[in-house]
């Protein structure tokens, strides 16, 4: 009878697993801030484009507060500071959002951020699939 041999790479996988969607929704919050910021336009809720600068991707325990500022042409852009995407369990989470005290009403009034995240969430299946292939999933 031949020997039968069974090698488990689970945790290896899982590892794989993990860090591709972690890069995959850092991407992807990246495209949504992107989209969120070519949404504001001037006369389209920019004064002095500090709420454009102030519309990130972050890890969910980022203090998105600690962002609010006065408005002023010389603040400094907040994107691509607030970390990537983080696991916490079996959830994969990136947040998308500013922490200016304004910026809730201009969102109700233009919805600069919900139709960025439609418009992001539609490529979202591209970017999964080129992490995947990146981490050797595909």
């Amino acid at each position: 009878m031949s020997e039968i041999r069974l090698e488990w790479n689970g945790d290896e996988v899982y590892r794989k697993v993990v860090n591709a969607l972690e890069g995959a929704l850092t991407e992807f919050g990246l495209v949504h801030e992107g989209g969120a910021k070519r949404a504001l336009k001037p006369g389209r809720g920019v004064l002095t484009g500090t709420l454009r600068r102030s519309i990130h991707a972050a890890s969910p325990d980022y203090n998105f507060a600690s962002d609010d500022v006065k408005p002023g042409p010389g603040t400094p852009e907040r994107g691509g500071t607030g970390g990537g995407a983080k696991t916490d369990g079996n959830i994969i989470r990136i947040v998308v959002g500013s922490g200016l005290h304004y910026a809730r009403p201009v969102e109700e009034r233009y919805g600069m951020i919900a139709g960025s995240h439609n418009a992001a969430v539609q490529r979202l299946p591209g970017i999964i699939t080129k992490h995947a292939k990146r981490s050797g999933l595909l």
